[in-house]
């Protein structure tokens, strides 16, 4: 049963959500709590976030949820999260497993009643967050009302995270390559030495300069000698397996730090 005084004190509970999720500007982090928080301020079973858009919606952060069920991708009008992702509003059901069509039992087949909503920010529809019931429980207009709420600040909480993971990824990466930075390297070299310190594994360093570059330069001008380093750069990135780390070391350098 839902916690006495629950939508009554919306305010504090809202107040309560908002501060926990502007804890962390980690993008993951902050899906899986807004996950718990809005499990919690309805007493729901379970909760699930679904970027995306009316195309079709994916499962990225869960609770109360197996996680098997990260990366699920739910079509538009399946499920409750589906018709909410399909028609751009919020949606309630207190006869889950009657829907057709609906998502993938493993999931879902133990929800009998929901309640989803849409999120948005920068003026789209970037996703889906629902809260499911196992017991028998109806859901009320507030119930969505205090979800909708809700899920204003956990949008909110998501576009910050967004933007500043987009920034320190700038800040991070060479802006003619797409490869690691000088300072981000030394970073991440440092890092790993670290860490191979504390577990034993090797780590391998490859210095790369390219030969005449300057003769590059110099008979077809720098545009020319910068596609050069663009295509040398994406060479690399492509060479390597996705863990390695890969930087624009200095004008003509290039580094590799393989894992193991």
């Amino acid at each position: 049963r839902r916690r006495p005084g629950a939508v009554a004190n919306a305010g504090d509970i809202l107040a309560r959500a908002a501060k926990t999720l502007n804890e962390s500007l980690d993008p993951n982090r902050v899906l899986v709590q807004s996950c718990r928080e809005a499990a919690s301020i309805l007493d729901g079973d379970n909760a699930a976030i679904f970027p995306g858009d009316s195309s079709g919606i994916t499962i990225e952060a869960v609770h109360g949820i197996v996680p098997e069920a990260i990366g699920y991708r739910v079509a538009p009008g399946v499920g409750l999260s589906g018709r909410v992702a399909e028609l751009d509003k919020p949606l309630i059901t207190n006869d889950y497993q009657e829907l057709t069509p609906k998502p993938d039992s493993d999931f879902f087949g133990d929800v009998r009643s929901c309640v989803a909503v849409p999120m948005h920010w920068d003026g789209k529809l970037r996703g889906v967050l629902a809260v499911g019931f196992h017991r028998r429980r109806e859901v009320t207009r507030e119930d969505m009302n205090l979800l909708e709420a809700f899920g204003e600040l956990a949008a909110a909480a998501c576009r910050n995270a967004s933007a500043h993971a987009g920034l320190a990824q700038v800040a991070r990466t060479d802006g003619l390559t797409g490869c690691l930075n000088h300072t981000a390297m030394q970073h991440m070299l440092r890092r790993e030495i670290e860490r191979g310190e504390r577990t034993g594994h090797r780590l391998s360093l490859v210095l790369i300069d390219l030969d005449d570059f300057k003769q590059v330069n110099e008979a077809y001008g720098h545009l020319a000698g910068d596609e050069v380093l663009r295509r040398v750069g994406g060479a690399l990135r492509a060479a390597v397996r996705p863990y390695d780390l890969v930087a624009r070391y200095g004008g003509d350098e290039f580094a590799i730090v393989a894992i193991e």
